[in-house]
């Protein structure tokens, strides 16, 4: 019997049992565990017991800590499934029987006990969601045979440019990775914006090229260099990779509710830019924005089109998100309280047939047009800058490579600023989905 940490437990500890309370442990105390345990010749049962990983209760204040032990836990057993085990979330004061037999994940508040549904069920009923970083559980050592690994460098254009050309020249049999530097947001780093298109790309190349494609490995922005082999040997089938401060960190999913809605207000008197804002998003931002009480809009699209929401004075005019001049001109000397910059364009190509005059194309409104946004906005002052990015950045979209490399940029480049940018799935109308892209995403349980 090994004791993590000391825990209240009731009943007679059952052979080869693990327990575990984390109120005062993180991620790394389990994942030390766990690689001990897996290394045994007759691995244990585990039971891993946390307090306040998951709200279960309206007045439940979730520990991040233990939130991360949690989601680490349901990982690392998804990945080995010679181990077998359950966590329970407990709250204040309650115990926790070790003989009791019970779900994979479940929970305590008192005398009631509570079932996966509810434990997957986000607070409030959230619908966005995040990236975190989280431990690597090693595993078998990954064959690389056919590995090629190519280090990325310079501007987004170039960088994702050099990425296309690599994998084109790819020989039968090899596998591509990718090495960056400082390209996520991994470990309390600030991801680089040019160095993060690629990784936009990336996900594409593993959903276009998976017979080609091993897989992304990020480096810290100014660290010393490492041995990416032997990452690479360690990581299993995952193929994106962050090494900081000599652990592998993998990226997952986790909810991320929204404050209230009543959050956001506008004075009758700001003035709100919205840059691209002609389309069927546009509409629909310009209509949010009046709710919210907005009152002035200055829209500026390519093509100047006039656009009328009942309730605002909106103005249109023509200029190139990617102009800093004309954005300035199209100001003419007003200073916005919030900007929107929506711009962006989204040809479905396979990268086997994106050259780079395409790449250019789809970039331009997403990075040059980024860079010329949060320009202006520390010139002039304006703390309010909304980006609208796509989930194809976060995990692909096949023929959408460099659209993904262009809103990974935008991500990143909002993070690094202080920005804000939402990777929108599809809309429903008005997005730049076509009726046959909706009925994939579908198939896929995207809605």
């Amino acid at each position: 019997v090994v004791l993590i940490r000391a825990v209240t437990v009731v009943g007679e500890v059952p052979p080869f049992a693990v327990l575990g309370v984390l109120e005062a442990a993180g991620p790394a105390d389990l994942l030390e565990s766990i690689r001990r345990m897996a290394s045994l010749e007759a691995p244990p049962r585990l039971l891993v017991v946390t307090r306040r990983a998951r709200a279960i209760l309206p007045d439940d204040a979730v520990d991040p800590a233990a939130a991360a032990v949690w989601d680490l836990f349901r990982t690392t057993l998804a990945e080995h499934p010679e181990l077998r085990g359950r966590i329970v979330d407990a709250g204040p004061g309650d115990e926790v029987d070790p003989g009791e037999d019970g779900p994979a994940e479940s929970a305590i508040r008192g005398a009631r006990r509570f079932v996966p549904e509810r434990l997957r069920r986000p607070a409030g009923g959230s619908w966005t969601m995040r990236v975190d970083w989280r431990p690597h559980a090693a595993r078998a050592p990954r064959d690389l045979a056919g590995v090629v690994v190519f280090r990325s460098t310079g501007p987004a254009e170039t960088a994702c440019a050099d990425v296309l050309e690599r994998l084109a020249a790819l020989l039968p049999g090899e596998r591509l990775w990718v090495v960056t530097r400082g390209a996520v947001a991994a470990g309390g780093s600030v991801p680089d914006p040019e160095a993060a298109a690629v990784w936009g790309l990336g996900r594409v190349a593993a959903l276009e090229r998976p017979e080609a494609w091993g897989g992304l490995v990020d480096l810290e922005e100014s660290g010393p260099d490492v041995d990416v082999l032997a990452a690479l040997r360690q990581a299993g089938d995952e193929d994106e990779l962050a090494l900081r401060g000599g652990m592998v960190l993998v990226p997952r999913l986790a909810p991320a509710p929204l404050p209230s809605a009543g959050l956001v207000a506008f004075g009758p008197g700001e003035l709100v830019l919205a840059i691209g804002g002609t389309g069927g998003i546009g509409t629909a931002l310009l209509a949010w924005l009046v709710e919210r009480g907005a009152r002035r809009i200055l829209v500026v699209s390519r093509s100047g089109r006039p656009v009328r929401v009942e309730g605002a004075e909106i103005e249109s005019v023509a200029a190139d998100a990617a102009d800093p001049r004309g954005l300035r001109a199209a100001l003419a000397g007003r200073r916005p309280d919030a900007i929107f910059h929506l711009a962006g364009v989204a040809p479905r190509r396979p990268l086997a047939t994106t050259d780079r005059a395409l790449l250019d194309q789809v970039l331009r409104p997403k990075v040059a047009g980024g860079r010329a946004v949060l320009a202006l906005a520390r010139e002039l002052g304006t703390r309010r800058v909304v980006l609208f990015g796509s989930i194809s950045a976060i995990w692909g979209s096949a023929g959408l490579g460099a659209y993904a490399a262009g809103n990974a940029f935008l991500d990143a480049l909002a993070v690094r600023h202080e920005a804000l940018c939402v990777n929108w799935g599809p809309w429903a109308g008005g997005g730049m989905n076509t009726a046959e892209d909706d009925a994939a995403m579908a198939r896929l349980g995207i809605a």
